[in-house]
C-alpha cells in the first residue's frame, strides 16, 4: 500500500514536471501515472476486493496531484514567485482553468487504475 502511495506520488510529479510546451498534450499521459500505481498495489496486494477502487482512487490522485503541479510551474514561469506561495493559489486556477477534455483524462485514470490494478492481482 506504501508503494502504491509513493508511485502515485511519482506519478504525479513525473506528469506535472512534464515540458510546459506539451501541456495541451499531456493529459493523454494520465494512463502513466494509473499503471506506476496499479502495478504495485496489484502486485504486492494480491487478489483483494478493494485493490481495484482504490487503485481508481490512487490513478485520480496522481493524475490531480500533476496538474496542480504543473500549474504551479506554469504561474511561476509567468510571475516568478516563490513555488509556495504559488500552490496555494493553483487550486483555485486549477479550478478556472478545467476544460471538459479533462473529464475524459480522469476517466482514463480511472478506469486504467480499476482495471491495471485488477489485472495486476489476478496475474499473480
Amino acid at each position: 500500500m506504501a508503494i502504491a502511495v509513493l508511485a502515485m506520488l511519482a506519478g504525479g510529479l513525473a506528469l506535472g514536471c512534464a515540458p510546459t510546451r506539451a501541456a495541451a498534450t499531456v493529459g493523454w499521459l494520465a494512463i502513466a501515472p494509473a499503471a506506476a500505481v496499479a502495478w504495485p498495489l496489484g502486485r504486492l496486494g494480491g487478489p483483494g476486493r478493494l485493490l481495484p477502487p482504490l487503485g481508481a482512487l490512487l490513478a485520480a490522485g496522481a493524475l490531480f496531484l500533476g496538474q496542480l503541479i504543473g500549474q504551479t510551474r506554469r504561474l511561476h514561469e509567468l510571475a516568478g514567485t516563490g513555488y509556495g506561495a504559488l500552490l496555494r493559489d493553483a487550486l483555485p486556477l486549477w479550478r478556472a482553468d478545467r476544460r471538459p477534455l479533462d473529464l475524459v483524462f480522469y476517466g482514463i485514470a480511472v478506469i486504467g487504475g480499476f482495471l491495471l490494478t485488477r489485472r495486476a492481482a489476478t496475474r499473480q
